[in-house]
C-alpha cells in the first residue's frame, strides 16, 4: 500500500539527516519500551502498535487507526515511512543483532 502511494504521490522527498536521526532513536525508543512493557506484563498484545490489522481488517484501537492514517498521508511524499521509521520487525532484529554480537564478544 506505501509502494502504491508513492507512485500516486509522485517525487519521494528527502528527509533532512537531523529528523531522521530523531526518528532513529524514536524508534529504537518505542521498541525498547514496548520489548520492556511485554516483558514486564507478559502480555505482548498490550504493547502492539502494528496497524496492519487496522489497514486490512478493519481492526485496532484508536491510535492504531490515528498512526495508519499518518502513514497513509506520508507515504504519498516518503517512501516506505511505515518500514523505515516505525516498523517493529526492524527494531527487535537489531536488539537482537545485538545481543547476539555482544554475547558472542563474550565468548571470545
Amino acid at each position: 500500500v506505501q509502494d502504491c502511494l508513492g507512485a500516486i504521490g509522485g517525487k519521494k522527498r528527502k528527509i533532512p539527516e537531523s529528523i531522521q536521526r530523531w526518528l532513529g532513536w524514536f524508534h529504537a525508543f518505542l521498541v525498547f519500551a514496548a520489548i520492556i512493557i511485554a516483558l514486564y506484563t507478559r502480555n505482548h498484545g498490550l504493547t502492539s502498535y502494528e496497524v496492519q490489522g487496522s489497514l486490512f481488517d478493519q481492526t485496532g484501537l484508536i491510535y492504531q487507526f490515528a498512526v495508519l492514517g499518518v502513514i497513509l498521508v506520508v507515504s504519498l511524499f516518503v517512501a516506505r515511512p511505515w518500514c523505515r521509521f516505525l516498523c517493529p520487525i526492524n527494531g527487535v532484529t537489531r536488539y537482537i543483532k545485538a545481543a547476539r554480537s555482544s554475547l558472542h564478544r563474550g565468548n571470545g
